[in-house]
């Protein structure tokens, strides 16, 4: 018998056989069926052995992942979530979903929308929460009040009046008002104009009132009468001859 593999007739393999030969092909590789000595590449991908995409090659194929996976290192055909979240790319919150991960903020912020792994401070003040004033803070917002105001222990965006005449702010008579208090005087006093706190006399002789001779007194005044008059009994600022 001749062997015929001697002369090398097959691309691949070549098997001699008595009065003949037979050639085969490596694993990936078939027998061309127009040539039975030639090889044509088995294209693998034809049949989905790979979880997500597949690349022929020669005499074999390659399996790849889409972005947010990764090729399973125990199966080269199956493909495994790529958690995203341990490289920390979220300024503050992250989830990790199939393929991919989402970033969040905590209360008072919200995602940038030009870049939605950032977060930016939510302006709570635009939306007037405090009753008096605000201040937007990071994260969050603080409220405070006028003068004559303090904010209410039980709600933080509420004001509550200062009653200031618990304080005795005035030297006489207090009236608490809103946000603030007047002072006024008792009979025969008012209000210092230097001082709006504080009461003056007022010299009630300078408007006249007694018939003959007057006396300021604090608060009020005293008629007296000249020797040989006697104060009036029922009008004592009048003075009485001392025959009537």
């Amino acid at each position: 018998d001749i062997d015929e593999c001697s002369t090398n007739p097959c691309q691949h393999n070549c098997k001699n056989t008595a009065g003949s030969f037979q050639c085969s092909c490596n694993v990936g590789y078939k027998v061309d069926p127009k040539d039975s000595t030639k090889c044509l590449d088995v294209d693998e991908c034809t049949t989905n052995p790979c979880q997500q995409n597949c690349k022929n090659t020669a005499g074999s194929f390659q399996c790849s992942c889409n972005i947010g996976y990764k090729v399973d290192p125990k199966d080269l055909t199956k493909c495994l979530d790529i958690d995203e979240c341990t490289t920390n790319p979220c300024q503050q919150d992250c989830k990790n979903t199939a393929g991919s991960f989402q970033c969040s903020c905590g209360v008072g912020y919200k995602v940038d929308p030009k870049d939605l792994t950032k977060c930016l401070d939510i302006d709570e003040c635009t939306t007037n929460p405090c009753q008096q004033n605000c201040k937007n803070t990071a994260g969050s917002f603080q409220c405070s009040c006028g003068v004559g105001y303090r904010v209410d222990p039980k709600d933080l965006t509420k004001c509550l009046d200062i009653n200031e005449c618990t304080t005795n702010p005035c030297q006489q008579d207090c009236k608490n008002t809103a946000g603030s208090f007047k002072c006024s005087c008792g009979v025969g006093y008012k209000v210092d104009p230097k001082d709006s706190t504080k009461c003056l006399d007022i010299d009630e002789c300078s408007t006249k009132p007694c018939q003959q001779n007057c006396k300021n007194t604090a608060g009020s005044f005293k008629c007296s009468c000249n020797v040989g008059y006697k104060v009036d009994p029922k009008d004592k600022t009048k003075c009485l001859g001392k025959y009537q």
